[in-house]
Parts: C-alpha cells; structure tokens; sequence
C-alpha cells in the first residue's frame, strides 16, 4: 500500500465517507489525480460516484458569460475608466 492511499485509508477510517473535495482538502499537498488513483485503485477503499454535472456550451446563447460560445455577450472594448 503506498503511503497515500495508508493516508487516505486511516482518515476514512477515522471521519467516515468523504467526497473526493473533503479529501483533498484534508490531504493538503496532494495532486487531485494522485488522489484520484490512490482512491480507485485501492482494494481497502469503496468508491462510489453520486452525481454528475455538464456544463452546456453552445452557440445559442446558452454558454456562461466569458466561456466559449458566449464571446458575443462580452463588451467589445474596456469602459471608459
């Protein structure tokens, strides 16, 4: 077992269910995609996802303010200071 996942294993055995942001922010130093392996990799550890999210980008105007798609909704020059 590598010292990570030791790490991750003692502390959901020590505060119960984490999502992945908990853990990464308890584990501080730690690269969100090391994170991520030592979690799906580890026989010791259960994983589950519970949700998902999408971001819409489209030419519809639907995109958010400043994200791609929604350049046309940006003023084309700073205002006036």
């Amino acid at each position: 077992m590598s010292p990570l996942e030791r790490a991750v294993v003692d502390l959901v055995r020590a505060a119960g269910p984490l999502t992945g942001i908990e853990l990464r922010d308890r584990l501080r130093g730690e690269g969100p995609l090391a994170l991520w392996q030592a979690c799906r990799t580890s026989p010791a550890l259960e994983t589950r996802t519970v949700g998902q999210r999408y971001l819409r980008l489209d030419r519809q105007g639907g995109a958010p303010r400043g994200w791609a798609g929604g350049w046309r909704d940006l003023p084309a020059s700073p205002p006036p200071s």
